[in-house]
C-alpha cells in the first residue's frame, strides 16, 4: 500500500496513510456519545432539549441532518484528489512562432461542415489558441483568397487573436495561396520572400510554423521554397461533399433569326452520384420565369442546355438550378445584355478610296461611327480639342502625323507617330512578307500569303514593350506598342502612294484581298473597342473591370448588386477602372448625369477549382507535398488546479455554514 502511494511524488507513503486516516476520525468525532450527569429539575422545560440531544446522537439522524459532516468529508476528498494530481493525455502548440493561414475563398462557404467550412476553421483555430498555444508563443493571422490580408501581426495576446479571427469574413473570390505564403516566408527566411527570383529583405526573420486551414483547392505553387517555414495542413471539409455548379452562361443573337436570342449554359457535377436538376431561366429585371428545363449531369461530367427566347435589346438574365448541394453561390449565374457599342473613329487622310470603301461597308458601319477629315485640318482648333479630350476611341492617320499624340488609340498608315520611341530606316523597294503574328487579335483570320506586292515599305524599329505584327525580309512592316493606357498601331507602308508627279498609285494589292476588310474589322473591334455581341464577358469576383463610355464624360456611377454606389473618375480615352467586384450579380453603369443605366456587366464564380469542393488530402506547395498533420506535441493535462479551486470553494461554504449555525 505504501509503495502504491509512494509512486506519486506529491507525498511520502506514511504521509498518505496519515491523510487517509482523517475522514474516519471526522466521522468518529460526530458519533461520540454525550456524557451527562443525572440532575433533578423542577420543570419539564429541559426535557425538550434533552430529547433533541438524544435524537441527534442517533446514527441515521446525524448522517441525514448534519451538512457540515458532508462538506468536511468532501473537502478531504478533494484534497486527496488534488495531491494525486490526476491528468489526461492532451496536446499543445509548443513552437515559438506560428503563422495561421485561413482560406476565405468561395469554396470555404460550403455547408457540408456546419455552419460553413470557414466558420468551422475559425472555431477550431480559436480553440487551439485558447487551449493549446504555449505561454509566450507569438502568433500571426493571415486570411487569403486570391489575395492575402494580414489580419493580425505577431502577438501573444490570445484575446486579440480571437477577435481578429472572429472578424474574418467569407469571400466569393478564387484561391491563390502564393501571396500568403510569400508573406509568411518573408517573416521566416532572412532576406527573401519565398521565391528565388524575387528577394525582399525581411525584418526580424525567424523560423515559424505555418498552419494552413483550407479545403486544399489551392493549385500548385511554382518555384516556391518553404525555407525556415514548417508547413502544416489542416484540411476542412467532408469527403461526402457534393456540388453541382453552373460553370458557363452566355447569350448570342440567333444567326438565322434576328428576333431570337440564344441562351447557353453548362453545368458540371462535382459529387459522387449522377444527378438530374431543374434549370430555371429568369428575367433579371422583372424576376419573371422565362423558361425551365431538366438537365442530367453525370458524375464528373458536364450537362449543357440551350434556351431560345425573344430578342432583348438591353437587360439581364439569371440562371438558377434547383439542387440541395453543399455550395450555393455557384447555383446562380447572371449575364448582362447591352446594345452593341459602336466605336467613335476619326480618319484623317488626303484621299484613300480603298480604306474609305471598307469603312462604308455595312459590317464596318455596325462596328463604328466614322468621321472623315482631310490632312489639312490637323492644325484646326476643333480637331485639337476633340483629340485632347478623348472624344474618339480611335484616330487613323493616313500618310500624315499630328504634332502631339491624341488621347485615344491610333493607327498610322505610311507615317510615324510624333514619338521619339518610334523610328524607321530608309524606304526599301518590294519588301516580301515572311511572317505574321496571327495570335494577336488584330491579325485574327488575317491571311497575307496571297498579297503579291508591296511597292515600297520602311522597316520599323519597335519601342520597348511593342510587338511585331507583320515582318518582311527587310524588317518589320507593322507593329503595335502601348502608350500611357493607349495603343499605337504603325503600318510602315502606304496603301495608296503618290508619285513625284502628284499622281496616286496602289502601293500594295492588299486592299483587293479578303484579308483587308477582315483586318480593318479587327482594328475597329480591338482599337476602337467596338462590341459585336450583346452580352459582355462575365468577370470573376475581385477582377478589375475596364469600362468604356459612349460619350466623353468625366465620371460614371456603378451600382453593385448590394446597392452600393461608387463614383469613378475617368482615367483616359473615356475608360474607367472599377475594382469593387466582390459581389456576384449584375452591376449597372450610369454615365455622367444620365438618369438610367447605360450599360451593365455581370460577375460570376465560373471556376471549376472552387466548385470542386471535395477536400484535398495533401497540400502541394510546388517544392513538397504536405500531408494533413498536427503541429502540436502530445502532453499531459493536469486537473489539480481545478480540484484545488473546488476544495477552496467547499472550505468557504463550510466556514459560512458553521458561522451561521445552519443545521439541516
Amino acid at each position: 500500500m505504501i509503495d502504491l502511494f509512494a509512486r506519486y511524488g506529491t507525498l511520502a507513503g506514511w504521509q498518505w496513510l496519515t491523510l487517509l486516516s482523517i475522514p474516519p476520525l471526522i466521522v468518529m468525532l460526530y458519533f461520540l456519545k454525550l456524557k451527562r450527569q443525572p440532575i433533578e429539575v423542577p420543570s419539564t422545560y429541559l426535557w425538550h432539549k434533552t430529547l433533541e440531544d438524544l435524537h441527534v446522537n442517533s446514527l441515521w439522524q446525524r448522517l441525514r441532518q448534519n451538512l457540515l459532516l458532508f462538506l468536511q468529508l468532501l473537502l478531504i476528498l478533494l484534497t486527496i484528489l488534488t495531491l494525486l494530481r490526476p491528468s489526461w493525455e492532451g496536446s499543445k502548440l509548443s513552437e515559438d512562432r506560428y503563422i495561421f493561414l485561413i482560406d476565405t475563398s468561395a469554396s470555404m462557404s460550403s455547408s457540408d461542415v456546419k455552419p460553413t467550412r470557414l466558420e468551422a476553421a475559425k472555431e477550431e483555430l480559436m480553440d487551439q489558441i485558447d487551449q493549446e498555444l504555449a505561454t509566450g508563443s507569438l502568433a500571426m493571422v493571415i486570411s487569403f483568397s486570391d489575395r492575402a490580408i494580414v489580419e493580425q501581426p505577431y502577438t501573444d495576446n490570445r484575446a486579440l487573436l480571437r477577435r481578429r479571427i472572429q472578424n474574418i469574413k467569407p469571400t466569393n473570390r478564387t484561391t491563390q495561396i502564393e501571396e500568403a505564403l510569400k508573406v509568411a516566408a518573408g517573416l521566416a527566411n532572412p532576406g527573401r520572400i519565398g521565391t528565388e527570383d524575387q528577394d525582399v529583405a525581411a525584418a526580424d526573420a525567424k523560423p515559424a510554423t505555418v498552419m494552413v486551414f483550407s479545403d486544399g483547392g489551392l493549385g500548385t505553387i511554382p518555384n516556391f521554397s518553404m525555407g525556415n517555414l514548417n508547413p502544416v495542413y489542416r484540411p476542412i471539409g467532408k469527403e461526402t461533399a457534393k456540388n453541382i455548379a453552373i460553370v458557363a452562361f452566355d447569350t448570342a443573337q440567333s444567326p438565322t433569326r434576328p428576333d431570337e436570342l440564344q441562351v447557353f449554359a453548362r453545368l458540371q457535377n462535382f459529387g459522387s452520384e449522377d444527378s438530374s436538376v431543374t434549370v430555371n431561366l429568369i428575367n433579371g429585371d422583372s424576376n419573371e420565369l422565362l423558361d425551365a428545363a431538366q438537365v442530367n449531369v453525370p458524375v464528373d461530367g458536364i450537362g449543357g442546355i440551350e434556351f431560345i427566347i425573344g430578342a432583348i435589346d438591353s437587360g439581364a438574365l439569371k440562371l438558377s438550378i434547383e439542387e440541395q448541394d453543399d455550395l450555393k453561390i455557384d447555383n446562380i449565374a447572371y449575364t448582362a445584355i447591352n446594345p452593341n457599342r459602336r466605336a467613335r473613329v476619326l480618319v484623317i487622310s488626303p484621299r484613300n478610296d480603298a480604306l474609305e470603301t471598307v469603312l462604308q461597308t455595312r459590317f464596318a458601319q455596325q462596328l463604328a461611327v466614322v468621321e472623315m477629315l482631310s490632312s489639312d485640318e490637323l492644325d484646326r482648333d476643333e480637331y485639337k480639342k476633340k483629340a485632347e479630350s478623348g472624344s474618339y476611341d480611335l484616330i487613323i492617320y493616313d500618310q500624315c502625323s499630328p504634332q502631339e499624340m491624341p488621347q485615344s488609340n491610333t493607327y498610322f498608315i505610311g507615317s510615324l507617330p510624333p514619338d521619339s520611341r518610334w523610328s524607321a530606316e530608309e524606304p526599301s523597294d518590294l519588301p516580301q512578307i515572311i511572317d505574321v503574328d496571327q495570335s494577336h487579335p488584330l491579325m485574327r483570320f488575317v491571311e497575307l500569303g496571297n498579297v503579291k506586292y508591296i511597292v515600297e515599305g520602311t522597316p520599323l524599329t519597335i519601342p520597348a514593350g511593342g510587338s511585331m505584327l507583320i515582318d518582311s525580309h527587310l524588317g518589320v512592316l507593322m507593329a503595335i506598342a502601348p502608350r500611357e493606357g493607349f495603343e499605337d498601331l504603325v503600318q510602315s507602308f502606304e496603301i495608296v502612294g503618290t508619285n513625284e508627279a502628284g499622281e496616286s498609285y496602289a502601293n500594295t494589292d492588299w486592299p483587293i484581298r479578303t484579308s483587308f476588310p477582315i483586318f480593318i474589322g479587327n482594328v475597329l473591334t480591338y482599337l476602337g473597342d467596338a462590341e459585336q455581341e450583346e452580352s459582355l464577358v462575365s468577370e470573376k469576383p475581385g477582377t478589375p473591370v475596364t469600362l468604356r463610355t459612349n460619350l466623353p464624360v468625366k465620371e460614371i456611377n456603378v451600382l453593385a448588386p448590394d446597392q452600393r454606389n461608387t463614383t469613378i473618375q475617368r482615367s483616359g480615352q473615356n475608360t474607367f477602372i472599377y475594382g469593387n467586384t466582390d459581389e456576384l450579380g449584375i452591376y449597372e453603369v450610369t454615365e455622367g448625369d444620365a438618369e438610367a443605366s447605360n450599360q451593365r456587366f455581370s460577375v460570376n464564380l465560373f471556376d471549376t477549382i472552387e466548385s470542386d469542393i471535395l477536400p484535398r488530402n495533401e497540400l502541394n506547395t510546388g517544392s513538397e507535398m504536405v500531408p494533413p498533420a498536427q503541429s502540436w506535441e502530445t502532453t499531459r493535462r493536469e486537473a489539480w488546479k481545478w480540484l484545488l479551486v473546488a476544495a477552496l470553494i467547499v472550505l468557504l461554504i463550510e466556514w459560512y455554514i458553521y458561522n451561521r449555525r445552519v443545521y439541516v
